[in-house]
């Protein structure tokens, strides 16, 4: 196995013979290595650099002369280090990169970047941390479809064209998009409850985005597909489901329809999918029907008391969490909110899916499960008692 001096780039048939060049010749400690057959165990992760070193200590070396981090750490404890694992929270975190088809480098550089004075384990994650990351959560397969959460355009109108296939005016603008993660979700948990609403202030051009969402099996909304459009008749949801309709086929037959009062959307879908069991209105709108009756009690205490028990929903989501609460004039802004909160809510799934959802409740019930085994009872037995 050949080993390569990084100074002068002279070659020499071992390790020992390149240490006592590195030594002998440049003053140096053995640190700059490159094998050019194999490599060793502990690889250096940093672009450009082929560098790898038998034990973890010449790679600790490597990064502190070579590379110039400057970490304030013990060396012992960064060799601890090596072998602690992943936070959860990182873990999570890495797991959304990935499942969004983020490159491994890119992950990489951006963790070495954000290197302190404090040294964390996250700052020495390497390649097969994420390849560990993407095997748990099962990111190149889920169920058989691949987890690549690209937006998929089912139809797109600009302003001025004209299509054939839909009775659209002129000036009609319509974009659908549905990822394939989405399209999964829709089809595995769309004969259950489908809710659709739809929200403005996402764009300066006053057009109205459309959500299609499923319940999934933890009894959360999932989205199922988007469309932003200037109109809001009937005519353009009955498009927005034949779309979806054409791409996953009869697969869709829910027992219950969630949405607004009007009924344009379950007009809509009737005339499209098929008349539903049990039609139910959407929480946003019992929101607001409660907020505009609120007024009417007198009682400020009851009143605020009454406010918080109702939960945001999703598109407050998106204007608060993903748009931070400030206006948006440009479409695509719009756009890449909604498909970054879509991509969120695939890895929360794959997650919950993966590791098992966690709640207050169910930590209660250990608790007190735990409790109960712990505890000493002793029974007696009362007879003719009053």
């Amino acid at each position: 196995m050949s080993a390569m001096c990084k100074i002068c780039e002279k070659e020499f048939s071992s390790q020992f013979n390149l240490n006592k060049h590195l030594k002998n010749v440049h003053k140096t400690k053995p640190v700059a290595v490159s094998y050019k057959k194999s490599v060793w165990s502990y690889k250096c992760e940093e672009p450009s650099c082929n560098s790898s070193f038998y034990r973890n200590q010449g790679l600790i070396d490597h990064l502190l002369m070579c590379h110039n981090m400057k970490l304030k750490v013990r060396l012992d404890n960064l060799r601890r280090y090596k072998h602690i694992r992943l936070s959860r929270a990182d873990r999570n975190a890495a797991a959304s990169k990935l499942a969004a088809a983020v490159p491994k480098e890119r992950i990489l550089g951006e963790i070495r970047d954000n290197i302190g004075n404090q040294l964390k384990r996250v700052n020495l994650i390497i390649k097969q941390d994420l390849q560990n990351v993407k095997r748990s959560f099962k990111i190149d397969m889920q169920e058989g479809v691949r987890n690549k959460d690209d937006a998929t355009i089912l139809l797109y109108k600009r302003e001025g064209d004209i299509l054939e296939s839909f009775p659209l005016e002129e000036n009609d603008f319509c974009l659908i998009i549905m990822s394939q993660y989405q399209q999964h979700m829709l089809v595995k948990y769309g004969n259950n409850i489908i809710a659709v609403d739809g929200t403005y202030g996402l764009n300066n051009y006053d057009f109205k985005l459309t959500t299609l969402m499923v319940v999934d099996n933890f009894n959360e909304g999932f989205p199922g597909a988007f469309m932003f459009t200037n109109r809001k008749d009937t005519l353009i949801h009955q498009i927005f489901f034949e779309v979806i309709e054409s791409k996953v086929g009869n697969k869709i037959s829910p027992n219950t329809f969630m949405s607004d009062i009007t009924g344009v959307f379950y007009q809509a879908w009737s005339s499209v999918m098929g008349v539903v069991p049990f039609q139910l209105y959407c929480t946003w709108h019992i929101d607001r029907a409660w907020r505009n009756n609120l007024n009417k009690i007198p009682n400020i205490e009851k009143k605020e008391r009454g406010l918080q028990n109702f939960k945001k929903s999703m598109h407050k989501q998106i204007k608060y969490f993903y748009l931070h609460g400030t206006p948006v004039k440009r479409l695509d802004k719009g756009l890449y909110a909604v498909l970054q909160y879509s991509r969120d809510k695939m890895v929360e799934h794959l997650i919950k899916e993966t590791k098992g959802k966690s709640s207050i409740h169910k930590k209660n019930i250990l608790q007190r499960h735990t409790t109960a085994i712990s505890s000493q009872f002793s029974a007696e037995s009362i007879e003719n008692s009053e």
